[in-house]
Parts: structure tokens; sequence; C-alpha cells
């Protein structure tokens, strides 16, 4: 027996907001495709996915907005993925933001597919739909569509438009209701949904947000100065900087220095949504986009300045993080500038 695609209840409210918002009846609407009306006092509640989609489509249809999707994406749809955004903020990079992307979604969809293709010159942020669901394709297509773009102005801007994008559907109506994909290539019938990204934009650091700093209590009554897991992450990329010349500053030091044991200092960093080994990697990550942009400075000498015994490590981890290797970065950052 096939699975039965399951997601979080959260997800419906992009949907019912539009609806809310044009004066719908959305109680009407979750009996219509089998949904109690109660499951949106309790996102954190797992449903199939099949009625969402049907939704999306009773919704198209009876309203007669052929853009749907396209408004149910663009009215929020990250504010209601489970706080994976709040995950992907303290990522270094668009890429390695889109790669955590990829491996989280599943908490929030269980058939959801998302991945990265490399070519020449671009990336393609890749999705499979759901293949068994057909009622409700091409609005949840234009949803998507929208979480994806969304995701990748995380990086890009909030005024970033795609040149290409690829539909999985035979279908490309609704464009009228939106203005942030009027500059795009559309190419229909294609295996995945996908939108082409510049491998300039992807190695990119993520925008900044305005968030004001407050205390937050810390167990064992330490504080830091600190607005959200973000600026705490934040603060200990600065204090492993100022360790990481030349050698891998181990987790005991950097603990013994603003005062935990290591073992909380692990804590705070999980609840932070990363790990000690990931930030050293984004430290290391950050000091070498300064020192490539440095033509005179060689690969091997940047490689031992950031601790990495072998210059092959290096490329390797750079590449983990950019999506490119250390050298095709150096060049692209010399065609940006000429």
């Amino acid at each position: 027996m096939d699975s039965i695609p399951l997601i979080s209840a959260s997800q419906l409210k992009p949907f019912t907001d539009v609806l809310e918002q044009i004066g719908c009846p959305i109680e009407q609407y979750l009996h219509q495709v089998n949904l109690p009306t109660h499951i949106l006092e309790t996102p954190d509640a797992i449903i199939p996915e099949r009625p969402l989609w049907h939704l999306a489509e009773l919704a198209s249809q009876k309203e007669n907005i052929e853009g749907f999707g396209f408004l149910c994406g663009e009215n929020g749809a990250i504010e209601e993925l489970n706080g994976i955004e709040n995950w992907l903020r303290p990522s270094p990079t668009l890429y390695h933001a889109l790669i955590t992307f990829c491996d989280l979604v599943d908490d929030v969809s269980s058939d959801a597919k998302f991945w990265l293709v490399k070519r020449d010159n671009e990336t393609l942020f890749c999705r499979e739909g759901i293949k068994s669901i057909k009622l409700g394709r091409w609005p949840v297509e234009q949803y998507t569509l929208m979480v994806m773009l969304q995701l990748i102005r995380m990086g890009a801007g909030k005024d970033w438009q795609p040149d290409k994008v690829y539909l999985q559907t035979e279908t490309a109506t609704g464009f009228d209701e939106t203005t942030v994909l009027n500059k795009a290539k559309i190419h229909i019938g294609q295996p995945y949904t996908a939108i082409a990204i510049p491998h300039s934009i992807l190695c990119q650091p993520l925008q900044k947000t305005n968030q004001a700093k407050k205390y937050i209590h810390i167990p064992n009554n330490e504080y830091l100065l600190c607005s959200s897991n973000t600026q705490f992450i934040d603060v200990m990329r600065y204090i492993v900087s100022t360790y990481l010349h030349g050698e891998y500053p181990e987790i005991n030091i950097i603990a013994d220095a603003i005062g935990l044991s290591s073992r909380t200092l692990q804590r705070r960093l999980t609840r932070a949504g990363t790990t000690y080994s990931d930030l050293i990697q984004q430290v290391r990550y950050g000091k070498a986009r300064s020192l490539l942009k440095e033509d005179d400075i060689k690969l091997l000498d940047i490689a031992y300045e950031l601790g990495y015994s072998d210059p092959a490590h290096f490329s390797r981890a750079f590449h983990r993080m950019a999506g490119v290797c250390p050298r095709e970065f150096r060049n692209l950052q010399t065609e940006r500038q000429t």
C-alpha cells in the first residue's frame, strides 16, 4: 500500500488567511474537504495532505482566482513552516540554508522532496510534487513556488526575481495575480518544479533582520546579550573567530573563555539550532570568504590559516558551504568586480 502523505496543520493558515481576507466562509470550506474546523486551533497537529490540496483547488475554482496559490504563498508561507526559518537563519550562506531546508522540510510534510542541482553557471532549487495527488496540483504548485522564492530571497534580497522557472504542470495560468515572477521565462511540463539561482547569489550570506536586543535568561544564572538564537550564534561566531588562527579551537577552550562548561555551551548551541562543529565551519567559511577576495593570498596559505591540515579538506568544507570550490568562488568575485 502506498504511503499516506501527511502535513503539518500549520500549512492550512496561508490558505485560510487569504479566504478570510476576501470574506469567504472558512468553516464551510473545511467541511467540504473533510477537515474538522478545530484543526485551525491546533497548528502542530498532523493531517493528511490531500484535503489541503483539495481546499486550494476548491477555493481557486469557487472564488475564480487563477492565482490563488500565488496569493497564499506571498501572504506569509514561510512563517508557517514550523519555525524552520529560525533554523535557517544561522546559516552562513544561502546555499547552506537551502541545503538545511531540504533536510528539515520533512518535519512539515512527510512526502516533501526538495534538492539542489548544480549546472555550469547556476543551481536549480528543485521540488518534486506528490504524484498520488492530482486535484489541486496547480494552486499548490503556485504556492510552492512562492515558498521557494521566499527562501531564496533570504539571501538574494526581498526584491530578487528569477530569470528561469520550471513547472511540473502543463498549466501556466494565474501569473497576473503576482508580479514577482514577471521577469522569468516559464518552462512547463518539466519533471520537477525548479527556480534557477546564479552561483554568485548562492554563496552570499543571508540578509540581516532587524530585531530588538534584550537580555534572555540562560540556565545556571548565566546571561548573554541576545535577541534570539541568531543573536547568540552571532556572539559565538565572533568569539570563535578570535581563537581561530592556524589551529582548531577546542570547545573546552571556548567554553572556559565565556565561563560555561562544555556541556552547557553545547546545549545552548543545540537550542540555537546548531552544533559546535557547525559553528566552527561557519566561522571558517566567513574568514575564507574574506581571504579569498585577496588575490595575492595562496589557497594553501588560507587553508593553513583556518586550521586545516590538508588543503583538500579546506576545499571540500568550503564547497559544502558555498556550493562552489574556493578557486571558483575567487573567480566569481573577480567577475563581479569587473
